[in-house]
């Protein structure tokens, strides 16, 4: 059980509220149910079903923002989306276009800069995407140039 406590941990660590951390835990442990059969022996379990929770976690947050209207400030934004519509001047509009801007990139740059804006470092986006360090650091390098471009309006 010593795992549980990991993952757990890590619920915890990406929710930030113990509630959703356990909400995760079970949104895990049924995907890891669901799909053991394609669990490879050599592969670290640990580390598998931490890719899992990550998943869930960025699934639950798309489906949180997808429940709030722009104008509606909720409890999405402790999954880091959500939208805060009070102010009167052109934030919203900036923050639409970011997060347009970052959900247009490729399904892997996207998780790597999600996580990166979400405040993981690079070492933990490396760990649990099982990709090596250097494939982060060229995902966000190359995020970030198409970013500009995309963004080039806001940049002065």
């Amino acid at each position: 059980m010593a795992i549980y406590g990991k993952l757990w941990r890590y619920a915890y660590y990406l929710t930030q509220d113990n509630d959703r951390a356990d909400d995760l835990m079970q949104e895990t442990a049924l995907k890891v149910l669901v799909n053991r059969n394609k669990y490879r022996c050599n592969k670290n379990f640990e580390n598998w079903a931490r890719a899992i929770m990550h998943n869930a976690y960025l699934n639950i947050a798309n489906r949180e923002k997808k429940l709030f209207a722009v104008d509606e400030f909720s409890e999405a934004a402790s999954y880091g989306v959500g939208y805060q519509a009070i102010e009167r001047d052109n934030t919203v509009n900036e923050e639409n276009d970011i997060y347009n801007a970052v959900n247009s990139l490729p399904e892997v740059r996207r998780e790597t800069m999600t996580m990166l804006i979400h405040g993981h470092k690079y070492d933990e986006i490396a760990f649990v995407m099982n990709v090596p360090l250097g494939t982060v650091k060229s995902r966000v390098n190359n995020s970030r140039i198409i970013l500009k471009e995309v963004l080039k309006d806001y940049i002065n």
